[in-house]
């Protein structure tokens, strides 16, 4: 894929360089954003053959073209490692920066690294490619990996961690970057790991800045993190297909549905009790 992009930017050029005249380059240039834009899709994970996890994801981009993607890939018969990346601009580079990034996650899962060193390799591999619009500020890296066995989650994160996690047990929601160890993963400097263990019925959301920031046209009101908890309460019995529909449903309706004016994925991840089915 980075190769693909890296070829996508030299189309562009050319029909940048054209300066409009051109119609077959600017044709060509669209094509090429629709073929990156499906390329993107197809390589999103699916999650059907997770049977011990409920996970459900939506994508909703706001560009042609964006970095933001998710991962999924089992490191081990037990353990399934999962990635969230937001890149904030947008464009070929942050394109190219999020296929870089997702081709280095990739190339080191057979390493089996624990979240937070990944996410150390990782920067350190991109540093000398991000410039311009494109900074590591712009770059927000969510891992988790999931033991299916014990329903054990270390996650780490670049930037805010986006998370929600719910506790059946005490029918509540628990915000995680609200928590001590969650305000420390604001400072990029700060690469650990922390750990949660997901009963039967618990359940993560992640979701991007783009949710929460959400609004109407010509309104300064954000969608907010209290319409978010609020939806995800609501809808954790029913699955996390359910959850992941009525959020975008709601969303839709507050902003009056909008064009969106940042990415927005969620993926909910909810622990299945296999001794009831």
């Amino acid at each position: 894929i980075a190769e693909y992009l890296t070829e996508a930017l030299s189309q562009m050029s050319i029909a940048i360089a054209d300066d409009g005249s051109n119609a077959k380059s600017a044709e060509k240039y669209k094509n090429e954003l629709l073929n990156i834009r499906d390329l993107q899709a197809k390589l999103f994970p699916k999650f059907d053959d997770i049977e011990e996890m409920d996970i459900r994801s939506a994508y909703l981009p706001a560009e042609f073209m964006s970095g933001t993607f998710i991962d999924g890939i089992f490191l081990d018969k037990t353990t399934y490692q999962l990635t969230a990346c937001d890149v904030s601009e947008y464009g070929p580079a942050s394109s190219f920066i999020g296929a870089a990034i997702r081709t280095i996650i990739r190339s080191d899962a057979q390493q089996k690294k624990i979240p937070s060193a990944m996410i150390e390799s990782i920067t350190n591999k991109i540093k000398n490619m991000i410039s311009g619009s494109v900074g590591s500020s712009n770059i927000f890296l969510t891992i988790y990996q999931l033991n299916l066995k014990t329903g054990k989650v270390v996650i780490s994160s670049l930037g805010n961690i986006t998370t929600l996690f719910y506790t059946k047990k005490r029918n509540g929601l628990i915000d995680i970057a609200a928590t001590e160890t969650g305000k420390l993963f604001s400072n990029r400097n700060f690469l650990k790991d922390m750990t949660i263990n997901l009963e039967p019925g618990d359940a993560l959301l992640y979701y991007t800045r783009g949710v929460r920031r959400a609004k109407a046209e010509n309104s300064e009101l954000e969608y907010g993190l209290d319409r978010l908890k609020e939806e995800m309460k609501s809808n954790i019995e029913t699955g996390s297909l359910e959850t992941v529909h009525s959020i975008i449903e709601s969303v839709y309706e507050f902003t009056d549905y909008a064009e969106l004016n940042e990415d927005i994925i969620l993926i909910s991840m909810k622990r299945n009790d296999l001794q009831a089915v």
